[in-house]
């Protein structure tokens, strides 16, 4: 999939000063760089990895390691 993919990325990350106008799902109109959006995927699933252990630890549950280099420590990768 990488290899199939390989010109698209290459091309985008050519491009990350590039402005992209988007609507988000409440309808609200917004316009954001290339990297402010790539940036935006990189940490928003550690924002909710974060969420998910606050509301385990409120529950008197210890939350499970979610550390990525932990989890490529642990699958041998």
């Amino acid at each position: 999939m990488h290899d199939k993919h390989s010109g698209i990325y290459e091309n985008v990350l050519r491009e990350t000063n590039r402005v992209i106008a988007y609507r988000r799902f409440t309808g609200e109109a917004y316009q954001s760089p290339v990297a402010d959006i790539f940036l935006h995927l990189i940490l928003h699933g550690t924002h909710h990895r974060g969420q998910m252990a606050t509301y385990a630890s409120s529950k008197g549950v210890k939350p499970i390691v979610t550390d990525f280099i932990q989890f490529c420590r642990v699958k041998g990768l």
